[in-house]
C-alpha cells in the first residue's frame, strides 16, 4: 500500500458512520449489489492528495456517476460543482489528478482547480509531457478501488469486533472459517505505481 501524507486516502464519510453501516454490510455482503445500494453501501468518497474528492455518492450519482468535485462542497446544495463526471479511472501525480472519463482523457490541476479534456490519448500524453508529469504517485485507480478504500477499514474493524462477541464464539467452526475467509479478501488496494514483482521460483539443481 502506498502511504500518502496527511492520510490522503481518507474518505469524507466519517469512520464512525461507516462503522454503523458496516453492521448492515455484514449481512448485505452476501446479498446482491442492488440490496447493498438500497442501504447506502454502494456509495463511497475518497480524498485526493490536493484534498478534493472523487466520489460515487448521492446526490451526484444520478447525473455525474463517479465524479471529481470540491471537498468543501455541501451535498444537495444549490450550484453544486463537479469538475469531471463519469470517471472510468484516475491517477495521482504531484499536484494533479489525471484520468479518463466520459468526456475524454482529463488533466486536473488541484491548485488552480482547472481541468482540460483531450479527445485522444496522444493529445492527453502530449499535455502530460508539457506539464512534466512523468512520475506517478499511484497506479490507475478504478471505482472498485474507491469502494475498497472507503469500506475495507470498516470491514476489518467489524470483523475484529465480531471476534470478541459471544455470537461469534457460538458460531460453528465452518461458519467462522467461511466468514474469516470472506473478510480476508477485504484489504485496501495497493496503489503503488509499480506493483511488487512476484519472486521467481528457486532454480532446481540438476542431480
Amino acid at each position: 500500500m502506498v502511504k500518502l501524507p496527511d492520510d490522503r486516502r481518507a474518505v469524507s464519510i466519517g469512520f464512525c458512520t461507516r462503522c454503523l453501516l458496516g453492521l448492515l454490510l455484514l449481512v448485505a455482503w452476501w446479498r446482491s449489489a442492488p440490496v447493498m445500494a438500497t442501504v447506502g453501501l454502494a456509495e463511497w468518497e475518497v480524498q485526493t492528495p490536493g484534498t478534493n474528492i472523487v466520489c460515487h455518492s448521492d446526490p451526484f450519482i444520478a447525473t455525474h456517476g463517479t465524479c471529481l468535485r470540491p471537498s468543501d462542497q455541501h451535498p444537495g446544495g444549490s450550484g453544486e460543482t463537479v469538475w469531471v463526471g463519469h470517471i472510468e479511472w484516475w491517477q495521482y501525480f504531484q499536484g494533479y489528478v489525471v484520468g479518463k472519463a466520459q468526456r475524454g482523457f482529463f488533466v486536473f490541476d488541484e491548485a488552480t482547480r482547472k481541468v482540460t479534456f483531450h479527445e485522444t490519448e496522444v493529445l492527453w500524453q502530449k499535455r502530460m509531457k508539457e506539464l512534466s508529469l512523468v512520475t506517478p504517485l499511484t497506479r490507475r485507480i478504478l471505482p472498485e478501488d474507491g469502494w475498497k478504500l472507503s469500506w475495507a477499514p470498516v470491514m476489518r474493524h467489524q470483523i475484529g469486533e465480531k471476534r470478541k462477541s459471544a455470537a461469534y464464539l457460538a458460531m460453528s467452526a465452518a461458519d467462522r472459517a467461511a466468514m474469516e475467509e470472506e473478510f480476508r479478501k477485504f484489504q485496501e488496494p495497493d496503489l503503488r505505481p509499480t506493483p511488487p514483482a512476484t519472486p521467481a521460483p528457486p532454480v532446481q539443481k540438476a542431480p
